[in-house]
């Protein structure tokens, strides 16, 4: 379910990203671009992160021109200072499929200039919903999924990361000239997993692109195609996250310093789409739309876990027992009739007990016969 988010709340956020505890003043230009109502950012003339950065919501730094595309910038202010260009959407979308057509190089962009597509919500305000803590080292404050385009960060042009600031980030980073002005890129966004793709052209609802962006730069990853799999701790959970676009500059004093090309920076977006996953299946513990014996696997391999929760079918934070029955009753295929016979007892782990010995025999048929 979408949810519509106050001027005041989305503020709110802003000055959490930016590491400020609340606002001096609710107000913020609005702009509408590609079916939705979006926010546009301002630092009232002081450096914020990221970065940190001046962040302007004039007209020059954030605009959506004739033809509907919307463009940020990277251009100096009436004091000679750099500003940087940020959007956030109105409302929290949730799990689903978040999609962008791009209509500008990217990879023309200067050194230290950072393009940003992605979902946010500060790690204090997922702690305060989930019970996490900050500063922990342990993963149980996940709260950004990003697309970047930068150099500043080494030798690649596109990242895929998650982030929860108590370990490492979770990333893959490729290099590829492009071809054209026209990418898209998006992520499906699971409970359990984040799926990132990117491709040459305006592709946004096209199932399998001809067209992938492939890793350049010499060596094993030569030839990988722009499409990564996540499925490990560090993928939030649905709580109010917002999506963001944004445009900055990476390093110190870059309101004064600017781009290292010296040159105004332009990142132009064509479309935004956003398709919400379809209910879940109760028992599909793999995500692939049906209950069957991997589930079980997923099940048994994950039990008494409080981190790794794709078998989390009862949503009690833990892997046990009951996540079991949810699957065992769901479970539509071969054998089932024996899986719905097999019951464990609540203190039970997946070792040989007689039921558990049963299933896992079930499960070790109906692998052999694939």
């Amino acid at each position: 379910m979408n949810r519509l988010l106050s001027p005041i709340v989305v503020c709110s956020l802003l000055f959490v990203f930016a590491g400020i505890s609340r606002p001096q003043q609710a107000t913020a230009r609005n702009i509408n671009w590609s079916g939705y109502s979006w926010w546009v950012r301002t630092s009232q003339g002081n450096p914020q992160g990221p970065g940190p950065n001046i962040f302007s919501d004039s007209a020059q730094n954030v605009f959506v021109d004739a033809g509907g595309d919307l463009h940020l910038k990277i251009v100096k202010n009436a004091s000679n200072k750099w500003t940087a260009a940020e959007v956030d959407l109105n409302q929290s979308l949730g799990y689903g499929t978040y999609e962008w057509e791009v209509s500008s190089r990217y990879d023309q962009l200067a050194t230290n200039v950072v393009g940003g597509l992605f979902t946010y919500l500060s790690p204090e305000s997922v702690a305060n919903q989930t019970g996490g803590k900050v500063g922990n080292g342990i993963a149980d404050t996940p709260h950004e999924i990003d697309i970047e385009f930068t150099r500043a960060w080494g030798s690649a042009n596109l990242y895929f990361t998650t982030h929860d600031g108590d370990v490492p980030a979770p990333s893959k980073n490729y290099y590829q000239p492009l071809n054209g002005d026209f990418t898209t890129h998006r992520f499906e966004w699971k409970p359990n997993s984040i799926h990132w793709q990117s491709f040459h052209g305006h592709v946004i609802g096209v199932a399998n692109p001809a067209n992938p962006i492939v890793e350049q730069r010499p060596g094993a990853n030569n030839g990988t195609l722009a499409d990564y799999l996540y499925t490990g701790p560090v993928v939030p959970k649905d709580l109010n996250e917002i999506p963001i676009i944004n445009l900055w500059m990476s390093g110190d004093n870059v309101s004064t310093i600017g781009p290292t090309d010296g040159q105004e920076q332009e990142l132009i977006i064509h479309s935004f789409k956003f398709t919400p996953l379809p209910p879940p299946v109760p028992g599909d513990y793999d995500g692939d739309g049906e209950v069957g014996a991997a589930d079980f696997q997923k099940w048994r391999s994950s039990f008494g876990s409080t981190l790794d929760l794709a078998a989390d079918g009862s949503e009690n934070g833990i892997i046990d027992a009951a996540d079991y029955t949810i699957w065992r009753n769901n479970f539509q295929g071969e054998m089932s009739a024996l899986f719905r016979t097999a019951t464990i007892p609540l203190s039970t782990v997946p070792e040989p007990a007689a039921s558990i010995t049963i299933t896992c025999f079930a499960v070790w048929f109906l692998c052999w016969r694939r």
